[in-house]
């Protein structure tokens, strides 16, 4: 079920890509706004939900597209620091994640229990108001450098040569024309120096897009 969303949202989810990865298509792709409201005959996993929405979108908004590869700015993750050095917000961590799995599932007693505020193991989760936040818990490295590509809005590549699993958060002020960012925080760009010890470069190179070719106002059920 989705409630009052843009068809930007539904093929983002439909096919697995970020906001700047959608090129193309018409302006009220991102200004209308529908509900949907389908329900499978059985049980669907995620790779059969996004199946389903492609197949929605194809037949209700006579939906086509085709995948790219353009030369894009894009950003590049490196360690800021000559010497290797990480910054104090970001943690190797050895927790056993299929052991919380276990435990989630009802095995072994049940999850940890978690204190008012904590972040849950093994996850990584973005928050906050007026103050962006974002903290990942046990993740292997590659998930955490994927997630700050959701956070910057633009491809992140990761040149760290970071293995293994991290525990990192960051503290940020969020660039919002709405919003009056604090002077005693710092942009995203500067907390991820100064808080996890790595600098974001920008440089153009190959970004995947998904280039849409056709899409129509759908037809009242």
């Amino acid at each position: 079920m989705a409630m009052n969303v843009p068809v930007r949202m539904i093929i983002m989810r439909a096919y697995a890509q970020e906001d700047f990865q959608i090129v193309g298509g018409p302006a009220w792709m991102n200004s209308a706004r529908f509900d949907i409201s389908a329900k499978a005959a059985t049980s669907a996993s995620a790779e059969q939900l996004s199946s389903m929405l492609r197949s929605l979108l194809a037949e209700r908004f006579r939906f086509s597209s085709h995948r790219e590869t353009r030369d894009l700015p894009r950003y590049v993750l490196v360690v800021a620091k000559k010497d290797g050095r990480l910054g104090p917000s970001l943690r190797r961590s050895d927790v056993d994640c299929d052991a919380i799995a276990a435990a989630a599932a009802g095995k072994d007693g049940g999850p940890p229990a978690l204190s008012a505020g904590e972040s849950p193991p093994c996850s990584i989760a973005a928050g906050g108001f007026g103050l962006g936040h974002w903290a990942a818990r046990d993740k292997p490295w590659p998930d955490i450098a994927a997630s700050l590509s959701k956070l910057i809005g633009r491809t992140v590549v990761d040149g760290t040569g970071l293995k293994g699993s991290f525990s990192a958060d960051l503290n940020w002020s969020p660039d919002q024309a709405t919003q009056d960012p604090d002077p005693n925080v710092p942009s995203i760009f500067t907390a991820i120096e100064e808080q996890i010890g790595l600098r974001v470069e920008s440089r153009k190179g190959p970004v995947e897009v998904r280039v849409i070719d056709r899409m129509e106002l759908p037809t009242e059920n």
